[in-house]
């Protein structure tokens, strides 16, 4: 069976595209596409996150891409990204360990504040994410959970569809088809 020019297009750019990335951004970004159809998936099965670890997830994710002018990380579902990614993406043995995090970022957040994510005012939950980003030689578990949800959160609202259509207004196809153009007359005389 003959592969189309747009098939080995698609292969081309699927296979060049994570390696041109720095090993930084390409940490946190799946080899899966996500689509719509995903998350309609992910709505049909369980959830495999707790309401808590989803109520912590969700206020990271509003901390780092809060709604202003523009959608939020949870207006554009960022949240179900990061559930579709545990369920469907990531190792399980990766999984737990991510979870893991998570619960030492609220545990650490109660210790400091005597409050869970969600009740952070937004200078307390900016200043959290500071600390997670903070260059140290060994990150501990929460620094690691506290990046791998900004990298998906980024990620989730980049890529989205609201983002891609109303705000950033991504024109797949620019320029219009225009196939029976009469060809100018060539420089110098007739042909």
């Amino acid at each position: 069976m003959p592969i189309s020019r747009r098939d080995l297009l698609r292969v081309a750019a699927v296979v060049a595209a994570p390696a041109a990335l720095p090993t930084a951004l390409r940490a946190g970004i799946p080899d899966a596409e996500w689509t719509a159809d995903a998350l309609t998936r992910l709505a049909e099965r369980p959830r495999i996150l707790a309401a808590d670890e989803r109520a912590t997830i969700s206020a990271i994710a509003d901390a780092i891409i809060p709604r202003s002018e523009t959608p939020g990380a949870l207006e554009i579902g960022a949240t179900d990204f990061i559930e579709l990614l545990l369920a469907e993406w990531l190792p399980e043995s990766e999984a737990i360990s991510f979870r893991e995090g998570v619960a030492a970022l609220d545990a650490r957040v109660r210790e400091l504040y005597g409050a869970a994510w969600p009740a952070l005012d937004r200078e307390t939950a900016a200043a959290e994410v500071a600390w997670a980003e903070a260059s140290t030689p060994e990150p501990t578990d929460a620094q690691r959970a506290l990046r791998r949800i900004k990298g998906w959160t980024v990620h989730a609202w980049i890529s989205s569809e609201t983002m891609q259509k109303q705000v950033i207004r991504t024109n797949i196809t620019p320029g219009k088809y225009e196939g029976c153009v009469p060809r100018p007359a060539p420089i110098g005389g007739s042909r």
